[in-house]
């Protein structure tokens, strides 16, 4: 179903942290009605769901969050471009944007000679689910799972986040993570 991912991670954040306030976005209407439902179903009162394209984030969000994550999903975006730039702009002054991605270069021949089998997968993955759904509008990017590290923190840059760091833990092998502060 989608947006499980989402619900789950933000509810875990949530539970974790009661104190604290959180937002799971989604596209897709019905994934955000299913977040509410079991949100409703677990009585959490400190997190929030809402449809809406990361590439334009309510108005009113400047300026607001502390931390703001995405889980292997910027690629998909169709303009990941607008959505990271989106980020940094809801964030404060200080906030922290964490982006985990898959680890490659971007070459299918480079992330053959060091992992042929995972590269493969994912390439695959990326051919049949990813490219056609960051496609699917005018002025795509088409980036891909595999869009790769140089163009992982280059697009960072662009967006504002002036010195990403790139964090490959080994309890964490198939992706990166981004940590950029604002």
């Amino acid at each position: 179903m989608p947006g499980y991912r989402m619900r789950q991670r933000v509810q875990l954040f949530a539970n974790e942290y009661p104190k604290s306030e959180f937002y799971g976005l989604d596209l897709v209407l019905k994934a955000i009605e299913a977040a509410n439902q079991q949100k409703a179903a677990d009585g959490a009162k400190n997190s929030t769901f809402i449809a809406c394209d990361a590439a334009h984030l309510p108005h009113d969000w400047g300026n607001t969050f502390d931390f703001v994550t995405i889980f292997d999903a910027c690629h998909d975006q169709t303009r990941p471009d607008l959505s990271i730039r989106e980020i940094h702009r809801v964030l404060k002054p200080g906030g922290i944007f964490a982006m985990v991605e898959v680890k490659a270069t971007g070459s299918v021949l480079e992330d053959k000679k060091t992992d042929p089998l995972r590269s493969s997968m994912h390439y695959g993955c990326s051919l049949f689910h990813c490219l056609p759904v960051g496609s699917n509008k005018e002025g795509a990017l088409c980036l891909g799972t595999m869009w790769g590290n140089h163009k992982q923190e280059s697009l960072l840059k662009e967006c504002g986040f002036v010195n990403p760091e790139r964090i490959n833990p080994a309890y964490y092998p198939v992706n990166t993570i981004y940590v950029c502060k604002k």
